[in-house]
């Protein structure tokens, strides 16, 4: 039993280390402001999250753990924090359009 809850709390940790990259990644491509680069930074998200569940399967005779159950963490850890990053960025989207219709004045 313990072996499935590590995996699955070894296979988040992995995954939210994932999504940090994806949203580092999509970061800095929003800042270029040009829709190039976000399309090419989304196909490049989609890329880090295949490799990084790869690097669990490819990995799965050496972790002491379930690595099903890693899958599903890290599955679960990159959609929750995809979710997270994507409205933390539309309320940062949002607070910016704010000040600039005000003038920028508190």
């Amino acid at each position: 039993m313990w072996k499935l809850v590590l995996g699955f709390l070894a296979g988040a940790v992995w995954g939210v280390v994932c999504s940090c990259l994806n949203n580092l990644v999509l970061n800095r491509a929003l800042t270029a402001g040009r829709d190039g680069r976000v399309m090419g930074a989304n196909l490049l998200r989609v890329l880090v999250d295949l490799v990084f569940l790869a690097l669990i399967v490819l990995a799965r005779k050496a972790l002491p753990f379930s690595y099903e159950m890693a899958l599903a963490g890290a599955a679960a850890a990159i959609g929750m924090m995809g979710i997270y990053f994507a409205f933390r960025t539309a309320g940062a989207d949002a607070k910016n359009d704010k000040d600039e219709k005000d003038g920028g004045s508190d």
